[in-house]
């Protein structure tokens, strides 16, 4: 049975990475440390926590955010 994340739990793990960088600012460092937050996971939570990712990238694909932006 594979782990679940939904997006609130993605979200959460995105929110504690946030809270570990000095500046909130830089994507790269949050990114970093949700990375390191998800490595001491199991290979099924990463697993889940890269398609959950994969499917808010999708959603965001959307001409109305496009033309915001």
């Amino acid at each position: 049975m594979l782990a679940t994340m939904n997006k609130e739990q993605f979200w959460t793990l995105i929110e504690k990475a946030r809270e570990h960088v000095p500046d909130t600012r830089d994507g790269s460092d949050i990114a970093d440390c949700a990375s390191a937050l998800l490595a001491r996971r199991s290979a099924q939570e990463i697993t889940v926590a890269q398609q959950t990712l994969w499917d808010l990238m999708a959603d965001s694909y959307q001409n109305r955010l496009w033309a915001a932006a």
